[in-house]
């Protein structure tokens, strides 16, 4: 029990007073693990994306895990692994984190995976020769397209050796 006793400078008094009870029961956590995510927006086929994830409570971390399409994704002491699509569709990433009190934070997140390939005949031309480029690509859902690029514009061709 506190009492608090105060007087103001005319000699008013007050008081008021302050009871705690403490009780022998353990005060139970029930507060989630936080969960603090970097994830690309989109990728590109075959081109390495940068992934971020930590975790933390008042109580410590007891498990925390992420998968990418159900495989187990292993992080690095700052939380984060690189991740390279092979294919277009989306890369399902399932976060689970679990406090030592056993409160669980579970998330799911979506990052679509889209493909862009510029195709012509043959891979070989000779100086001034008329080049059919087509735009081929495709999007999480697997929709596909082609465009064909306008034949009157002129494009530097850049040789890669």
């Amino acid at each position: 029990m506190f009492t608090l006793n105060v007087e103001d400078i005319v000699g008013n008094i007050s008081d008021t007073t302050l009871v705690l009870n403490v009780s022998e029961e353990e005060i139970k956590d029930t507060n989630q693990p936080v969960v603090e995510y970097s994830v690309p927006k989109m990728l590109m086929v075959g081109e390495s994306g940068e992934f971020e994830f930590t975790s933390s409570d008042d109580t410590g971390i007891a498990e925390f895990t992420v998968a990418v399409n159900g495989t187990a994704a292993t992080l690095d002491e700052n939380g984060r692994f690189n991740f390279v699509p092979e294919e277009t569709g989306d890369l399902i990433i399932d976060v689970h984190a679990a406090d030592e009190a056993g409160n669980n934070t579970d998330f799911q997140l979506v990052v679509p995976v889209i493909s862009f390939d510029l195709i012509t005949e043959k891979t070989t031309y000779k100086e001034n020769e008329l080049v059919n480029v087509q735009l081929v690509y495709s999007d999480n859902l697997n929709i596909g397209n082609t465009a064909q690029l306008p034949k009157e514009k002129k494009y530097d061709i850049i040789k890669i050796w």
